[in-house]
């Protein structure tokens, strides 16, 4: 029974992402654009919205100087010079950015919330899966929020009663990274998995931290010769 229900989401999960995917790519889409400007590393298209031309500029301006100074650090994994941004209405916060572009509610530029915004594009911009699945995935997301959070300067300070009081797991669960969690829960974990992220990165360095997003990438015992929790542990013991 839970072998079958198990494999009717993974199907069902794998016909929504193609579905979209297909939207994603349809000639009904395109023909939704209301604007559009190119930058020197992005091109920010709208589509059927209320977003004014200043919105794109504000868009633009947030945007390219994470760009430079990300590719400074990483190196630019991704290979990609050219980052398309689809903005649109009825994008979702879940919406995963692609290979093919970073996909923002509109809600999301007309809020002004840059660490979203930056955390989106640092997925494409270094290479890292998105998917809650993905073997590594507090590494992939992480270091997205380590990326918009070095960037804006956002200081992290661990919280044990906001922990407690959330439910909040360690690091070291598998779906750390659950849907079904409030706004607030959601930007404290992010930001909780973005400064370990730095902690790995200034300790041990930054090519492990590819290894470790990468799809076909190692486990943390075979890139650090220690768990993820043994890990955890001693970034919280150097606080």
């Amino acid at each position: 029974m839970a072998l079958g229900a198990i494999t009717v989401i993974i199907i069902g999960t794998f016909l929504l992402y193609n579905s979209f995917e297909a939207r994603f790519n349809s000639a009904p889409f395109s023909k939704d654009l209301k604007l559009f400007r190119n930058t020197k590393h992005f091109n920010i298209s709208v589509f059927g919205t209320a977003l004014a031309e200043y919105d794109i500029l504000w868009t633009a301006r947030l945007v390219e100087p994470f760009y430079e100074k990300t590719s400074a650090q990483f190196g630019n994994p991704s290979g990609k010079t050219w980052i398309v941004l689809y903005i649109a209405d009825d994008f979702t916060d879940y919406y995963s950015s692609t290979g093919e572009g970073v996909l923002l509610p509109a809600k999301r530029v007309q809020g002004r919330d840059m660490r979203f915004i930056l955390i989106k594009t640092a997925h494409v911009l270094i290479g890292s899966d998105t998917w809650p699945w993905h073997r590594n995935h507090i590494a992939s997301e992480g270091l997205a929020a380590y990326c918009a959070d070095t960037y804006l300067k956002t200081p992290f300070t661990v919280d044990p009663a906001f922990e407690k009081k959330a439910s909040l797991t360690s690091l070291d669960r598998k779906r750390y990274f659950v849907w079904r969690r409030t706004e607030a829960e959601q930007e404290y974990i992010y930001a909780k998995a973005g400064a370990f992220m730095g902690y790995l990165i200034s300790t041990y360095g930054q090519k492990k931290i590819q290894a470790l997003i990468d799809e076909k990438g190692q486990g943390y015992e075979q890139i650090y010769g220690k768990s993820l929790k043994d890990l955890e542990v001693e970034w919280l013991a150097s606080r």
